[in-house]
């Protein structure tokens, strides 16, 4: 268990009781009860000196302050393992104190972390080895339980060298469990306060193109705090602009009747949306019905992950793309028939009206003259690599052979491939080569 040294100079005691229960008394025997009953025990000691103190053995005990908790049994079995390996560290510093590392030769250890009163830890873990199987765990409470688990990180190599955590309050425990051993330190741990930071904004748009601000969650770009509670109102310049809030790497979906938000929470128009870690750019676009909406992002259960930002602007209800295709999955203004799928749906390249290129039949993706038959498949049937050499349909895009057959391949001619059927693209090379000025016609470009 830890002590701590509060400023008044009393001791504040943390201990854990292991009660062995009857399967006759499971239900029974609660928190609640426990807390009765040593409320009771300590009622007989506390005559003497006034009904919120207990004098025991010379000590007083401020009844108020007691107060159980049920754990699991695991987390006694993780207790007990870091026994031989605890570390208390009061931190009071807003600069970064560096914390006792473990000892190697053990397989865990346990750190507990105490700031004063209205503040928040923050805790700095940074792998020094390239490689490892180390585990670190942390916790927004003074029990390592699962239901207090802010992140787990793993493996020296597989996340980033720096990660910074927050807790919501001032208490965090820190759980190392080796993998490989080592003979150096896996990792470094330092830590800071914080006073405790508000999300409240408001925020004024103007008729403007492009973003016009960010905001971001508390102690960006460090995790956000387990008890995140942002509240971010947004002010239209008319009725007829819609508000778009654009992420990097995250992205928000319709969030089901039970399903609980692990990687943040959130409140747009009556919409309960969940967050998603991902990859790629998201816009969230909100058509409004009134001059101002309230968006409302909470961490709804402790784990937490990187801090977020989202940049925000406005947009046309009637065109809110101009030029450009809306993605309705992405909420993103691609542009259209380029040759790209930039939806994840690859709406933007479909029905398109090819101007100088090559049409796949299979999705009308209009595909460059060059491409065709280039031994690099660019539609997704390959059709622009078939039939090469068979005659097609005459166009000012395709090459006429000398018996009348056109070829869609690109300039076939004097390539050192046969491909008309009369060989006549092959036929005058030697001639044309002897010549110091000759003129050819480039089939598939525009200049």
């Amino acid at each position: 268990a830890g002590l701590g040294v509060c400023r008044q100079g009393s001791v504040v005691a943390h201990f854990w009781i292991v009660l062995s229960v009857p399967s006759s008394h499971i239900g029974i025997v609660t928190g609640e009860t426990v807390t009765r009953c040593l409320e009771g025990g300590f009622k007989w000691y506390s005559e003497s000196v006034g009904e919120e103190t207990a004098d025991v053995d010379g000590y007083l005990f401020h009844l108020p302050t007691l107060f159980v908790s049920e754990i699991d049994s695991k987390v006694i079995d993780l207790l007990t393992a870091s026994f031989d390996c605890y570390r208390y560290q009061k931190v009071v510093s807003s600069s970064p104190v560096a914390l006792r590392g473990p000892e190697t030769h053990r397989s865990s250890c346990l750190w507990h972390l105490q700031a004063d009163p209205g503040s928040q830890l923050e805790l700095r873990m940074e792998w020094l080895l390239p490689k490892c199987r180390d585990r670190l765990v942390v916790y927004d409470s003074l029990t390592p339980s699962d239901h207090y688990l802010i992140t787990s990180v793993y493996g020296c190599s597989r996340h980033e060298d720096v990660v910074r955590v927050l807790s919501s309050g001032d208490w965090m425990t820190v759980v190392w469990k080796q993998g490989l051993y080592n003979y150096k330190d896996p990792f470094s741990l330092s830590a800071r306060t914080w006073p405790q930071q508000d999300c409240i904004s408001s925020v004024q748009l103007k008729e403007l193109p492009g973003a016009q601000g960010t905001l971001q969650t508390p102690f960006f770009p460090s995790f956000y705090p387990p008890n995140t509670n942002c509240t971010w109102t947004f002010i239209m310049p008319s009725a007829a602009m819609g508000l778009a809030l654009e992420f990097e790497g995250y992205e928000l979906s319709r969030a089901s009747y039970n399903q609980v938000c692990t990687q943040g929470q959130w409140f747009i128009q009556k919409r309960r949306l969940c967050g998603t870690r991902g990859l790629q750019p998201f816009c969230e676009r909100l058509f409004l019905l009134a001059n101002s909406t309230t968006v409302v992002m909470t961490s709804e259960v402790s784990l937490t992950g990187p801090g977020l930002q989202l940049r925000y602007s406005i947009f046309n209800t009637s065109d809110p793309c101009p030029g450009q295709f809306l993605c309705t999955v992405s909420g993103l203004c691609v542009p259209q028939c380029d040759g790209i799928k930039d939806c994840p749906n690859g709406l933007d390249e479909r029905n398109c009206v090819c101007v100088a290129q090559y049409k796949c039949p299979e999705d009308s993706r209009c595909v460059d003259y060059y491409k065709v038959c280039d031994q690099h498949p660019d539609c997704p049937e390959a059709s622009d690599e078939m039939n090469c050499t068979d005659g097609v349909e005459c166009t000012d895009m395709t090459y006429v052979c000398a018996d009348g057959t056109c070829l869609k391949k690109p300039n076939p001619e004097c390539d050192s491939v046969t491909d008309c059927p009369d060989a006549s693209d092959e036929n005058r090379c030697g001639e044309l080569s002897q010549h110091s000025y000759s003129f050819f016609k480039l089939i598939g470009f525009s200049l």
